[in-house]
């Protein structure tokens, strides 16, 4: 769901009820062609699995870590990190090979769409293939930027119900799409 005025296409990205409940603020995120939105639209359920899939993996690891490392001395014990790491050398090195795959991680997490990415250049390339990651997502999207409204208080987590209060605030024609 989005809608099109000024010659460019918005997308509800976020809605958020005010403390006081009074009102929401909508934040949306605007394309400058119908082509980028769709290419956003169709890329979206795939980028979202992705991203689950890695967050899931990174979790695992970082469990099976603490798992290993509280199997030696218990983690909430361990005072310095190093003097830990230099007397296990096993544990040292997995701690490494899950931070350098987290970094990969949540660079991908948070560039996919907003910034071009070199898929051939990824370290982890083979594994993010595996969680569904292609070259199609690591192009950049058409992403104009983002616009944001404040709502008298409407429902903020019904979509219709938002995209209809927006249309009515907004003076130039509005098209759905």
């Amino acid at each position: 769901m989005a809608i099109f005025f000024d010659n460019k296409y918005y997308k509800i990205a976020d809605s958020t009820l005010s403390d006081d409940k009074k009102s929401v603020l909508v934040d949306m995120d605007v394309y400058n062609t119908i082509e980028d939105r769709m290419r956003e639209k169709n890329l979206a359920e795939g980028v979202k699995i992705f991203k689950e899939k890695v967050r899931n993996n990174v979790t695992s690891l970082m469990e099976e870590l603490i798992e290993q490392t509280n199997s030696v001395q218990d983690i909430k014990t361990i005072l310095n990190r190093e003097i830990f790491l230099q007397m296990y050398p096993d544990i040292k090195i997995k701690v490494e090979q899950i931070e350098d795959l987290r970094r990969e991680a949540l660079l991908l997490i948070d560039s996919l769409g907003k910034e071009n990415i070199d898929f051939e250049s990824l370290k982890y390339r083979d594994k993010w293939s595996e969680f569904g990651l292609n070259k199609e997502m690591c192009k950049k999207l058409g992403f104009a930027g983002t616009f944001s409204l404040e709502l008298e208080c409407v429902c903020y987590d019904n979509l219709t119900e938002l995209y209809n209060t927006i249309k009515s605030r907004i003076v130039s024609p509005v098209l759905d799409c």
